[in-house]
């Protein structure tokens, strides 16, 4: 049977309004770097702020050459022998710093990999939904670990205890420049996303702004977010409401997409500025300078003087070798087998090719009639051509137990047309398209919605313990009570599925 992915998302209108023209009156379009001044001549006090996001624990360079701890540490160590005598370096994130990471990083819990993400001296991050998914004891270590002070200003512990004392700051703080004796405050704005362990609030009150307002105290405010863009669209409005008599607020943003492209929008009270994008693969440098040299109170963000993306290329910046060096060992102490070619890959697979492939994956080994895997469930695709045992476990890299269930086909039909048709919420939706296999949903997102391929009245139904727990929205049913386990999980399945198949394409 023919798998097939069905994707009727909801389109809020936020997402077709571009950044730069969020707000009205206020010069935009591409900058003129041939009229920027060099971050590296300038002995004007100055902070140089090297940003990067969505690390997710990538210790090597990918197969572009881009990104991979050693290489990050370069690119920052170069960029540091190039400043001025009063030019500080701040090293920014973006948040998703942990999580679904390289195979020795996947293998022990992030807990061996910590101390080489402290390497690269990150001194501030928003907190994102894969700090979040760890405890508040957990987080601590995080912190403790790296030296990272996470930043998470709508983010509380359901359960205070002690050890979520000093893993992470609610309110803003205050960076002062030891060179250049600048002071601006930096603050941060997380996404609710699907943590359980925190309470997240959506979106500051008056009496959020206010305290922050008072607290900042007229100075520049840097904020860091990790929200999906509809969120942060918002957030800077108000922002830039709130703050316009500093004139001098920047905010670096997430945004889910992993965007990289250097869109920004240039205004009197604003600058805000896209992720780098995902892995560690770019990062983005600018300066935070003085507009003169003549008052205290006039620092500014100087938009002559920023310099936008660049790509953290082994062949630009070399890597840093002591650090590649222990790269090298975790490998060879955890996952040995990390570049063992597993299988062959006949033709470029993107997320929704892989989670097709995925859903066969476990209908081979249950003997399950049908295979439901939501998109998210896959990191990223893959290129055609050799795939090793880590490109495989970073694009999928969960291990989350098979479930199933006999389904009344009429009723299975009736949820899951239901769940196609419902309004999807940015954040509790992200990545709940649907890869199906073994029947074929028609028409979904109408009222001709229709489920094809099969004759019988029940079919058993497979789907892994994430999707159980996500069934009333995206699969229009609460399964919880119904469903049975295989005492297999996702990954061995898809190990199994290789192990009979040698490739990656899906069945017909």
């Amino acid at each position: 049977m023919r798998s097939n992915v069905f994707t009727h998302v909801f389109k809020n209108a936020f997402l077709s309004v571009s950044l730069l023209g969020l707000f009205s009156g206020c010069a935009t379009g591409p900058l003129d770097h041939a009229k920027q001044l060099s971050i590296e001549k300038t002995n004007d006090p100055a902070v140089l702020i090297l940003y990067v996001s969505d690390l997710h624990s990538q210790l090597r360079s990918g197969k572009d050459g881009l990104g991979g701890y050693a290489t990050l540490k370069a690119w920052i160590e170069k960029e540091k022998s190039k400043v001025g005598p009063n030019t500080d370096v701040l090293v920014l994130a973006g948040g998703d710093l942990v999580g679904k990471g390289s195979l020795p990083c996947q293998i022990t819990g992030d807990r061996e990999c910590l101390p080489l993400l402290k390497e690269l001296g990150i001194q501030y991050s928003a907190l994102g939904n894969y700090e979040l998914y760890n405890s508040p004891a957990e987080l601590k270590k995080i912190a403790d670990a790296t030296g990272i002070q996470f930043l998470g200003a709508n983010v509380a512990a359901k359960k205070q205890d002690l050890a979520a004392s000093g893993a992470w700051n609610r309110q803003a703080v205050m960076y002062r420049g030891p060179k250049s004796g600048l002071e601006f405050w930096i603050s941060s704005w997380s996404m609710q996303a699907d943590v359980t362990k925190y309470d997240v609030q959506s979106f500051p009150s008056q009496s959020d702004w206010t305290i922050l307002k008072k607290q900042s105290d007229g100075k520049p405010i840097l904020f860091l977010t990790h929200q999906e863009m509809v969120q942060d669209e918002a957030f800077l409005k108000e922002a830039c409401m709130q703050f316009a008599e500093t004139k001098s607020v920047i905010a670096l943003l997430k945004a889910n997409d992993h965007t990289a492209e250097p869109r920004m929008k240039m205004s009197s009270c604003m600058a805000p500025i896209l992720e780098p994008g995902a892995f560690g693969n770019r990062g983005l440098r600018f300066l935070w300078s003085k507009k003169d040299n003549k008052t205290e109170s006039s620092h500014v963000f100087n938009s002559s003087k920023i310099n936008d993306f660049k790509d953290i290329d082994t062949k630009v910046y070399g890597v840093d070798q002591g650090l590649a060096s222990r790269i090298d060992a975790l490998y060879a102490k955890h996952a040995p087998d990390a570049d063992e070619v597993l299988a062959e890959n006949l033709t470029p697979k993107s997320p929704a090719d892989l989670a097709l492939w995925t859903a066969d994956s476990f209908r081979f080994k249950t003997r399950a009639d049908v295979a439901i895997v939501n998109v998210g469930y896959v990191k990223h695709g893959l290129d055609a051509g050799p795939v090793t045992k880590e490109d495989l476990f970073l694009a999928m890299p969960y291990a989350n137990d098979l479930k199933g269930l006999d389904w009344n086909v009429k009723d299975l039909e009736k949820s899951l047309c239901q769940a196609s048709r419902r309004s999807k919420d940015a954040q509790l939706d992200y990545g709940s398209e649907l890869a199906i296999s073994g029947v074929s949903l028609e028409n979904p997102g109408t009222a001709q919605c229709r489920l094809t391929g099969t004759r019988k009245n029940s079919v058993k139904v497979v789907v892994d313990a994430y999707m159980v727990s996500r069934a009333p929205r995206w699969l229009g049913k609460d399964i919880k009570k119904q469903t049975f386990g295989f005492g297999v999980d996702s990954r061995r399945v898809s190990m199994l599925y290789i192990d009979k198949n040698k490739n990656l394409e899906i069945r017909k």
